[in-house]
C-alpha cells in the first residue's frame, strides 16, 4: 500500500496542478485617470528631422533646414515631417521621418520610418542630418484572477542602412576626423504594479532593447486585487545620423550609393515601419495528457480493489 500512495500521490498533485484555469486581462479605460486620464496615453514624437547643408563650392553657404520638435497626441494619426534641399550644386536631399503607433488586443504596435534621399552629392557638398522619430505608449490594466503572464516583446521590420565609423552609444564618429553614418535604437517594454491609495509600489519587469538585443521575454506574477492595476509602457526611439565631412564641416566626402533607409518608404508613404510589438499573456498551465489520466483512473482501481479484499494473497 504505502508503494501504491508513493506513485500515486505525485500523480494526483500533476492532476490537480495542470487544471487548466481561465483567467483575463482587462484593459482599464478608468483606472487611467490615475495618470493622468484616458484609456491609453500615446506620444509620436519627432525630435528632429532636419539637417544642416554646407555647400563649398561657392564658399562657406549653409543651408539649415528641419522641424522644431514636437509631440502628435492623437493616438489615430501617425507624426510625419518630410524636409527637403537643393544645392547650387544641383545636389538634392530628402528627409523623411515617421511615428506612429496602435492599441492592440494584448498590447501595442509602435512605428518608427524613417530615409535620407541624396543626389549628385560630390566633393563640395557637405550633410549634417539627424533623424529622431519617437513612439511612446501607456495602457493600464487590472487582471480578473491572480497569474503569472509572459511579457513579451520584439522589434521587426527591414533596415537598409549604410553604417560607418559610429558609435551607437555617443551617437558620433568613432574617429571625429572622418565621416561618419549610424543610426541607434533604444526600446522599453515594461510593467509596473500600481496601488490606488499610495502609487507604484513594485519596481517595472523590464525588456530594453537596442542594436543588439531585439527580442525578448519576462515572466511576472500578477494579483487580482480591487486596489490595484498595472502599467503597460512601451517606447520606440530611433536616432539617426548622417555626416559625410569631417569635425569641421569641410572636406566633404561623395556619398555615391550609400543608402540610410529604416523601414521602408513608397513616396511619401510608409509602408513597411521598423515595428515594435509588445504583448502581455496569461500564462495557463497544461491540461494533463489522456494517457496519464488513464494511469491514474487504473491505479484508483487496483488500489479500491485492495481495500475491499484484504488478506487475499494474490492481491499482494
Amino acid at each position: 500500500m504505502k508503494r501504491l500512495m508513493t506513485i500515486l500521490t505525485p500523480l494526483f498533485l500533476l492532476a490537480a496542478a495542470a487544471t487548466p484555469t481561465h483567467a483575463d486581462i482587462v484593459w482599464d479605460e478608468i483606472e487611467s485617470m490615475y495618470l493622468g486620464g484616458g484609456p491609453a496615453r500615446t506620444s509620436y514624437m519627432m525630435n528632429s528631422n532636419g539637417a544642416e547643408f554646407i555647400d563649398l563650392s561657392v564658399g562657406w553657404v549653409e543651408y539649415d533646414l528641419g522641424v522644431t520638435p514636437y509631440v502628435n497626441n492623437n493616438p489615430t494619426k501617425p507624426n510625419v515631417s518630410i524636409t527637403q534641399a537643393t544645392y547650387p550644386s544641383n545636389a538634392t536631399a530628402y528627409l523623411k521621418s515617421q511615428s506612429s503607433g496602435a492599441l492592440t488586443s494584448n498590447g501595442t504596435s509602435s512605428f518608427v520610418t524613417t530615409l535620407l534621399e541624396h543626389e549628385n552629392f560630390a566633393g563640395n557638398d557637405a550633410i549634417v542630418a539627424k533623424q529622431e522619430p519617437k513612439v511612446d505608449i501607456k495602457r493600464n490594466f487590472y487582471v480578473t484572477s491572480d497569474m503569472t503572464i509572459t511579457l513579451s516583446a520584439a522589434i521587426t521590420g527591414p533596415i537598409n542602412f549604410t553604417v560607418q565609423n559610429y558609435d551607437c552609444s555617443t551617437l558620433r564618429g568613432i574617429d571625429v576626423m572622418d565621416p561618419y553614418y549610424g543610426y541607434t535604437l533604444t526600446a522599453l517594454t515594461q510593467v509596473s504594479t500600481w496601488s490606488k491609495k499610495m502609487g507604484m509600489i513594485e519596481l517595472p519587469i523590464k525588456i530594453l532593447m537596442n542594436n543588439d538585443t531585439l527580442s525578448g521575454s519576462k515572466t511576472m506574477k500578477l494579483v487580482s486585487d480591487p486596489d490595484i492595476f498595472y502599467v503597460f509602457h512601451t517606447s520606440l526611439y530611433l536616432q539617426s545620423m548622417v555626416k559625410n565631412n569631417d569635425a569641421f564641416y569641410v572636406n566633404p566626402v561623395a556619398l555615391g550609393d550609400k543608402v540610410f533607409e529604416i523601414g521602408e518608404w513608397d513616396g511619401h508613404e510608409s509602408v513597411n515601419p521598423l515595428t515594435l510589438t509588445s504583448t502581455v499573456t496569461p500564462l495557463l498551465n497544461t491540461p494533463v495528457p489522456g494517457s496519464v489520466l488513464l494511469l491514474l483512473s487504473g491505479l484508483a482501481g487496483l488500489f479500491t480493489a485492495r481495500r475491499r479484499y484484504p488478506g487475499k494473497p494474490w492481491l499482494a
